[in-house]
Parts: C-alpha cells; sequence; structure tokens
C-alpha cells in the first residue's frame, strides 16, 4: 500500500495545474490617506530595524547556547527543550521545537547513507492528505464512501461538513447585496480581516 502511495505521489509531481492569471489591483487615491500611509511606512520601518536587530542578538546568543545545551544532554543523559538564560533584568528562556523543515522523498537515499541501520530509528514516512477542491462535492464524497465503506471512511477520515463562498459570491454578489441581504447575512458570511503588506521603497544601489 505504501509502495502504491508514493507511485502515486510521484505521478502527481509530474503533473502541474497551471495558475489562474491574476486580476489588476485598483488603487485607491484620495486626499490625507497618503499620510497615513507614510506614517505606517516609517512605523513598519522602525519596527523592521528593532527585528533585525533583535535577530541579530539572538543569533550570537545562539551561537552560545546551542553547544551548551548539546554538552549538557549529552553530559547529563537528560533531555531538555528549553534553556533559561539570566539577564540583569530579568531572564529569556528558548525553547527548541520539535519540527523541521520538510524533507523530500527523494532525501530518504542520502539520508540512509548516513545512518544505515538506524534510519528507521531517526526517521518516518510523513503523509499530509488533501481532498482537491474539484472533489469537494456530494457525489464524489458518496463514490469514496462507497468504495471504502461507512465504517472505515469514519475510521480514516475526520469530516466537518461547512459552506464555503463561491468565486461568484466573493468576486459578484457581495458587492451587490441590498441592505436587506446584507442584515440577513451579517451574522452568517463573515469574511477574514485584510492583510496589509507593507512594501518599502527599495534602497538605491
Amino acid at each position: 500500500m505504501t509502495n502504491d502511495l508514493d507511485s502515486l505521489l510521484a505521478e502527481a509531481e509530474d503533473k502541474s495545474t497551471p495558475k489562474k492569471k491574476a486580476n489588476a489591483i485598483p488603487e485607491y487615491n484620495k486626499a490625507g490617506v497618503a499620510l497615513i500611509v507614510d506614517e505606517i511606512i516609517a512605523l513598519e520601518k522602525e519596527i523592521t530595524s528593532k527585528k533585525t536587530t533583535k535577530e541579530e542578538k539572538l543569533a550570537n546568543l545562539y551561537t552560545e547556547i546551542v553547544p551548551f545545551r548539546a554538552t549538557t544532554i549529552q553530559t547529563t543523559k537528560t533531555y531538555s527543550s528549553s534553556v533559561r538564560i539570566k539577564g540583569m533584568t530579568g531572564e529569556i528562556l528558548i525553547t527548541f521545537k520539535n519540527a523541521y523543515s520538510k524533507i523530500a522523498k527523494s532525501a530518504e537515499k542520502s539520508l540512509r547513507a548516513v545512518f544505515g541501520t538506524n534510519y528507521e530509528s531517526f526517521f518516518k514516512k510523513d503523509f499530509e492528505i488533501k481532498v482537491k477542491d474539484a472533489m469537494k462535492s456530494d457525489k464524489a464524497i458518496n463514490e469514496l464512501i462507497e468504495m471504502i465503506g461507512k465504517e472505515n471512511f469514519l475510521k480514516y477520515f475526520d469530516v466537518e461538513s461547512t459552506i464555503k463562498p463561491t468565486s461568484k459570491f466573493h468576486e459578484e454578489k457581495m458587492f451587490d447585496l441590498t441592505e436587506v441581504e446584507k442584515e440577513n447575512i451579517a451574522e452568517i458570511v463573515k469574511p477574514y480581516a485584510p492583510s496589509c503588506k507593507v512594501e518599502l521603497p527599495k534602497k538605491a544601489e
């Protein structure tokens, strides 16, 4: 079964879905708004500068802490995910999460070359299964249930039935709602708050 799934995933990697062409982004220009935009950009510059400084200081701290933690664990034979560091005005707790960037299946051979027979102890296969949007229909789900059986379906899948606005609603109808319609769906259809990405002027070369 695992080999069949690996083969299926390998075949899927060879197929690419063409990206939908993005529509032009409208620009909003109004007196007084430019000042707010400049204030946000100034704040973003300040935040970015402080964040960079903090990251640099943390990087310097990590060069001290990483080898200390490794030596401590090796010496005491006791695992700890955190290291506490005291300062003059407080302390910092640095925690190392058991989380890693995704490792491609193609890297297995290289890892086995490094760890040999211990590979199975250090690594395991992980799967993230998603249902394609085109298959999120009553018909497709019913076909899947019929194939594996109702009991097995509930055994292997967690399913939450919800309603999702279509592109037509999001791109058209949302801007053409009557006041009555707006009032009736106000507590039902709630779009996420818009995100804000600040684009700073590029530095002159």
